[in-house]
């Protein structure tokens, strides 16, 4: 059984080596996407259109309000003030509690949940 292992530890290989393919061809095509955006943005713009479009596909222009936290000790006060912890992410961060494990340190309604998995490092 010893030397079947060999087989999947090459497949597993064959298998990373074509997903860092796969991944190089996405950030080309990423970036090929974010370019042809900000110019169809620009033009959009430049021609006061709010949709455009053809036979395939429908582009709208539009507008989106996010946070930008410019003052985190402000910001932490409204939420401890107003109650607000609705206004943060529910995901502790993985490295500080990691960390607060390591150390012995208990959070309270956290518990640490360790799972086995398989790393991979290529030699070429």
């Amino acid at each position: 059984m010893a030397e079947d292992i060999g087989v999947f530890v090459n497949r597993l290989h064959e298998l990373k080596q074509q997903k860092k393919v796969v991944n190089e061809h996405l950030k080309k095509l990423n970036i090929s996407i974010a370019k042809a955006e900000l110019f169809l943005l620009s033009e959009m713009q430049n021609q006061e259109l709010f949709v455009a479009g053809n036979e395939f596909v429908t582009i709208y222009r539009g507008n989106k309000t996010v946070p930008k936290v410019i003052n985190w000790d402000e910001f932490y006060e409204f939420i401890y003030l107003e109650k607000a912890g609705y206004m943060l992410e529910r995901r502790p961060a993985v490295t500080a509690c990691r960390e607060m494990f390591e150390e012995g340190i208990l959070i309270p309604g956290v518990d640490p949940h360790t799972f086995e998995e398989v790393r991979t490092r290529s030699k070429s």
